[in-house]
This record gives structure tokens, C-alpha cells and sequence, in this order.
């Protein structure tokens, strides 16, 4: 089972994206705000044990896949390629888990940024 403090920087990482593709967030107060937060703790808990076959390489690429989300928006910033990108991340995690997301707010996230509709240039 990967470690628990992976998975807190994944939950992190992913709810300051998220914020930042809604509404404009600092990438830094958000993700440092989050890790704060009581429900990051649960929320890293509740992955690690549907995810409880994930090594530590394999929560350490899903981390570093938000990472270059984020990256990315540095560069480009745009907010489709934003978008995009977080939805793929977050389609990883639900083909991951049998086609549902384990998270009632990654799943929010999902149907928010309206992930379930493919786009013309999705994949590129």
C-alpha cells in the first residue's frame, strides 16, 4: 500500500488545480489550505484503501501527472488545455477504480468540468 502522505499531496494538489481552473486560485495558498484541511486527511485515507494495490511509484506518477497540470497552466494557461488536463488526470483514476470515482468531490470536479464529454482535441 502506497504511503499515506503521497496520497495527501495528490488530494492536495488536485482540490488547488481545481481552484484554480474555478476560480483564479493561488496554487500555493490552495494546495498549502488543503493539506490543512481535516477532509484532505480523510480523503487521502479513503484513496489509499481503494487504492491499496498502488505502489508508492505509482501514486508518485499520479503526482507528478498533476504536477505537470499545473506546469502546463504556468506555460500555456489556458483554460481549456486547464481543463483538459485535469480531466485526464481524473479519468486515470476513474478507469483506475472500475469506471467510478472514489471521491464524491472528484467526482463533482468531473461532471463540473464536464470530463464526461469528450472534446475534438482530446488526447493531443
Amino acid at each position: 500500500m502506497a504511503d499515506l502522505e503521497l496520497w495527501l499531496h495528490v488530494v492536495a494538489s488536485i482540490g488547488a488545480i481545481y481552484e484554480i481552473i474555478q476560480y483564479g486560485a493561488d496554487y500555493t495558498e490552495a494546495f498549502a489550505r488543503r493539506l490543512r484541511e481535516p477532509g484532505t486527511k480523510a480523503q487521502a485515507a479513503r484513496l489509499a484503501a481503494t487504492f491499496s494495490t498502488y505502489s508508492d511509484d505509482e501514486v508518485k506518477e499520479l503526482s507528478r501527472r498533476v504536477e505537470q497540470c499545473r506546469r502546463r497552466f504556468i506555460a500555456e494557461g489556458s483554460g481549456k488545455d486547464r481543463t483538459r488536463c485535469l480531466c485526464n488526470v481524473l479519468r486515470e483514476v476513474k478507469d483506475g477504480n472500475g469506471g467510478t470515482i472514489p471521491l464524491p468531490e472528484w467526482d463533482d470536479m468531473y461532471r463540473q468540468l464536464g470530463c464526461a464529454v469528450p472534446t475534438a482535441t482530446e488526447g493531443s
